[in-house]
Parts: C-alpha cells; sequence; structure tokens
C-alpha cells in the first residue's frame, strides 16, 4: 500500500527508515545522559583542591590518585591549618588582655624579669646612696635607732616586722638593738625588701596614680616615703591625683623638708623625679614659688644641709 505524504509517495523501505532514525536521536541523548557518569566512575581525573574564605586550600579534597608522598604532604599541610585554626579560637574566647593580643605588643617574661632586675638594683642602689647600709645599730640624723639600709628600730610596729622578716624572736630584736648582735648580708637584704614592700604597699593605696609613674618617679617617691610616711600629705596627694609634675618635685624640695633639715636628700629625690641629672641645679628649676604655701617655704630656695 502506497501513501502521499508532502507531495511525493512514500513505500515500506522508507517508513523503515524513519523509526532507525528516531532509534539513533535517542541513543545519541542516551550517551550524552551516561557518558559524564561513566568516565567518572571508570576514569577519575586529578581533583582540584577548593579555596577557603582564608585564602587556604581544603586538606580534605584529597583526590584518589594522589601519590602517598602528596597524600602525606596534604596531610600534613591540613594538620597544620587546624592547629593554626584551634589557636586563633582559644586566642579569640580569650579574656581581653592589652597587653598580649598581637605579637607587636606581647610581652617576652624574660625582657620583663631583666626589667624588674634593673628596677630593684636601680633603687636598691639609689636607698644605699641616701640611707648607707650597716650591719650593727647606729644612731641616725634624727636620734633614732637604726640598722642595715636605713631601718628605723624605734617606729612603732617595726620590732614586729623586724622579726618576721629575718625569722627570729625578741631575745635576737634586743641584742641587735643594744649593738650586741649584727646582721649578715642575707639579714640586712631581708630586712630592706620587707621595709621596700611596705612603702611600695603604701604608696599604692595612698598616692594617687603610681603606678602609672616613670620607674625613676616611683623610686623618687619610695624613698621619700621610705624616710617618712608622713611626706605624702595631702598636697602631695593633691599634686599627684592632678597630675603637676613641677609642684610634685617642688614639693619634694620644700614641702617634705620645711625645717632645710635634708636638703641634700630631697634634692637627690627631687633631681630623680623630674629626670635631671644636675642635682645641684634643681633647685634653681623647680622653685618654691610653684607651691600655694609659697611664701612660708622661700627660705628654703637656697638652703643646704648635709643629708
Amino acid at each position: 500500500m502506497r501513501e502521499t505524504r508532502y507531495g511525493y509517495t512514500s513505500g515500506g523501505n522508507e517508513r523503515w527508515l524513519h523509526h532507525a532514525a528516531g532509534f539513533t536521536l535517542l541513543g545519541v541523548i542516551g550517551l550524552a545522559v551516561v557518558s559524564p557518569v561513566v568516565a567518572k566512575t571508570f576514569f577519575p581525573q586529578r581533583a582540584t583542591p577548593s579555596v577557603q574564605p582564608d585564602g587556604t586550600s581544603n586538606p580534605g579534597d584529597i583526590p584518589r590518585l594522589l601519590t602517598d608522598e602528596e597524600r602525606q604532604a596534604w596531610e600534613a599541610r591540613g594538620k597544620l591549618i587546624e592547629e593554626m585554626m584551634r589557636l586563633r579560637e582559644q586566642q579569640d574566647s580569650a579574656p581581653a588582655d592589652p597587653a598580649v593580643t598581637t605579637p607587636e605588643n606581647q610581652e617576652n617574661p624574660e625582657t620583663d624579669e631583666t626589667e624588674e632586675l634593673s628596677f630593684n638594683q636601680e633603687l636598691k642602689a639609689f636607698m644605699i646612696l641616701q640611707e648607707g647600709r650597716r650591719s650593727k645599730v647606729y644612731e641616725c640624723g634624727s636620734g633614732c635607732s637604726t640598722i642595715a639600709i636605713g631601718f628605723n628600730l624605734d617606729a612603732q610596729n617595726n620590732d614586729a616586722q623586724f622579726k618576721k622578716a629575718l625569722g627570729c624572736d625578741d631575745t635576737f630584736l634586743q641584742q641587735v638593738a643594744n649593738g650586741a648582735q649584727s646582721l649578715t648580708d642575707d639579714q640586712i637584704d631581708a630586712l630592706y625588701q620587707s621595709e621596700i614592700k611596705e612603702v611600695t604597699a603604701f604608696l599604692q593605696e595612698n598616692a594617687p596614680g603610681f603606678e602609672n609613674l616613670a620607674d625613676h618617679q616611683k623610686m623618687a617617691l619610695i624613698s621619700l616615703t621610705y624616710q617618712s610616711r608622713k611626706y605624702v600629705g595631702k598636697d602631695m596627694r593633691r599634686y599627684l591625683q592632678e597630675g603637676q609634675m613641677d609642684k610634685i618635685v617642688a614639693e619634694i624640695l620644700y614641702g617634705c623638708d620645711k625645717d632645710g633639715e635634708y636638703t641634700n636628700r630631697r634634692n637627690r629625690e627631687a633631681a630623680l623625679f623630674a629626670g635631671v641629672e644636675d642635682v645641684a641645679m634643681i633647685r634653681a628649676g623647680y622653685p618654691a614659688s610653684l607651691l600655694d604655701d609659697a611664701p612660708s617655704l622661700a627660705h628654703l630656695q637656697n638652703t643646704g644641709s648635709s643629708r
């Protein structure tokens, strides 16, 4: 039987050709869909590691075609990245501490210990200059029984401090006070350290802003207070509170030596606080007129003493 389509006559062979073309088209479509799956299964390609937000590659993207050396390298790199991330998380979760947040301002324990040692050494040298160092009791300029590095045995509560610092009893204390017993170098140092600790604690509590002062300024105030706590009076506290450095120097020179008895000692302390090397010129640079009660201190402007 013949059919007429699109203006020409069709036979049986032509119908078979139409069916063959249809099957061929279906085969091409199926191959296009199946080929990538087959290729990925039987012909795996070297994978490209994915890039993470921090710019590193994900070590988990390790393809099966890597050699043992390459795989070990990737695993080692992955462990390193994991450790870095762990440390970063710990740092982020730690309490804020401005002194140790970044490598630039991170403190070096060895440097800190060296600086602390230097401060203590310089302070001790200055205190020996001010007070002297004695193994036996003597009478200081104020008539007090003194020993070691300016330790006043007559001051209130100092007997208890003496016994605690040296771990001794009343008998030993009396022997020292009577001049029958000398102190060893270690005992002198222990007594000095005990007094420095007491003085520093007093200043931390009573001198506003003491901890924020420079080291040389702290040394000057320690020396001043080492001699007497009364020198950190209301005027000194106010000047410290207000940060009036010139007045602090003038207060050391005149307000803390109204009788002119310790002029040389006050000169050294004032020069140290001010950072002035020429001690002899300190009063010229910081006159008594800087202070509120200048008229009552004017007579101290050009005085001198042996202490």
